[in-house]
């Protein structure tokens, strides 16, 4: 994860696989509340790319609770 962050941090992006094999991890819970909290705070301060919002639907899981 801290070689991911200091890419975001250097204004770099992620691919589309990149994009989702690490939201697919997040959500398996293999890295720490501050390291998520770190990766999400990187998308709060940087300008949203046209096609990062386009495949956002791609990317999350998505789980049905009952």
């Amino acid at each position: 994860m801290k070689k991911l962050l200091l890419r975001l941090f250097e204004h770099q992006t992620l691919s589309r696989a990149e994009a989702k094999a690490i939201l697919l991890r997040i959500s398996a819970g293999e890295f720490d509340p501050m390291q998520v909290a770190s990766f999400v705070t990187v998308f709060n301060v940087r300008a949203i790319t046209l096609e990062a919002v386009s495949y956002t639907h791609l990317t999350l899981p998505t789980k049905r609770i009952v």
